[in-house]
């Protein structure tokens, strides 16, 4: 055999066996992290791969959380007043006011340096922006600080929004987000802008 057509037939063979491998998820990420898969009907998914590869790449420090673990946590800690163990989850949105206004995650509260002092150090801290890159930046910091369990919610609240998660402003339930400014506002689903 040449080593022409050698060469073909492991490529061919590859090819064939790769739909498998990622589907048995045979192909992860650096940290343990599985990537994510691509979805050629969402126009900005290969930009969302890219921007949570970038914010790993940046904070290789920073613990994440998935949206459905942390739907999971808060659901648990409705029904029993706790998230895990015996302290209450706290959720700390990184965005500026006019952000955290138009919605947020129910129970959340905007961060401001003034909640330093109040925060307990070993208490179960879950930080979100709007992809995940200022929440980052804050679980780095918070961290650096002493604060000893502190995760980012990967996605933040774009990928809470786009999945049909329950965002709220001040009087309730809403359909809407902050989209940040028009560029990372493309990550959002339309319908939320």
């Amino acid at each position: 055999m040449s080593a022409h057509r050698a060469r073909s037939l492991v490529v061919s063979s590859l090819a064939a066996l790769l739909p498998g491998l990622l589907a048995a998820g045979a192909c992860s990420e650096p940290g343990g992290h599985q990537a994510p898969e691509i979805d050629p009907s969402k126009p900005d998914s290969r930009q969302w791969l890219d921007i949570k590869a970038r914010i790993r790449r940046t904070f290789p420090r920073v613990e994440e959380i998935r949206t459905e673990d942390l739907a999971r946590l808060l659901s648990q800690q409705a029904e029993t007043g706790h998230a895990s163990g015996a302290s209450r989850l706290i959720l700390l949105d990184a965005r500026p006011e006019q952000e955290f206004a138009v919605s947020h995650i129910r129970g959340a509260r905007r961060f401001e340096e003034s909640l330093l002092s109040q925060l307990p150090k070993d208490g179960e801290i879950v930080v979100y922006c709007s992809v995940g890159y200022r929440s980052a930046k804050l679980a780095q910091r918070l961290t650096s600080r002493g604060f000893t369990r502190v995760r980012n919610l990967e996605g933040s609240l774009f990928e809470w929004a786009n999945e049909g998660r329950p965002v709220y402003s001040a009087t309730g339930p809403v359909h809407k987000v902050h989209p940040y400014d028009a560029k990372w506002g493309r990550l959002l689903d339309p319908s939320y802008r």
